[in-house]
């Protein structure tokens, strides 16, 4: 029996991992951006930077097809990374809103703890997020918790 389509999404790896390695880079605070892979929600790369485009981008160890991209995000408001951009090293771009942004409230994400975001298996050395819009917290940071990259390795 052949699974289906979305059994497959579930069967790939974290290829986001230090341990695989992947690395990470970011526009502002790069020394911290490794928090967003080692697997601890409690650790956060964030920016209090004026500049409303933060990014982030993880480095894959090798080329790797990827299926998925969750993100726990700090801030769980809707207008923290109200867009999101993810670029991969094929020169492919997807622009992403926020899941939770059709609710009525700006505070309607608090309990929607991570966002699943299905790329269309695309394969890549890296994904790379550009985050637009702030986090209306009292810090006013942009920031992500955790990011997993879910992929398979070419055939």
């Amino acid at each position: 029996m052949v699974p289906d389509h979305k059994e497959k999404y579930y069967s790939g790896m974290n290829s986001a991992l230090p341990s695989l390695g992947a690395t990470c880079d970011a526009s502002v605070n790069p020394s911290d951006c490794g928090r967003v892979m080692n697997g601890n929600l409690i650790d956060v790369w964030s920016s209090k930077s004026i500049d409303h485009n933060q990014w982030i981008k993880l480095q894959l160890n090798d080329t790797q097809i990827v299926e998925r991209i969750d993100i726990y995000h700090k801030c769980r408001n809707r207008t923290q990374c109200s867009e999101m951009m993810f670029s991969f090293s094929d020169g492919r771009k997807d622009t992403r809103v926020r899941q939770c942004n059709g609710h009525a409230t700006k505070h309607d994400c608090t309990n929607v703890p991570m966002e699943m975001y299905y790329i269309n298996m695309v394969q890549t050395t890296f994904v790379k997020i550009v985050c637009s819009g702030r986090c209306d917290e009292a810090d006013g940071y942009i920031g992500f918790r955790e990011i997993l990259v879910w992929s398979e390795p070419p055939a």
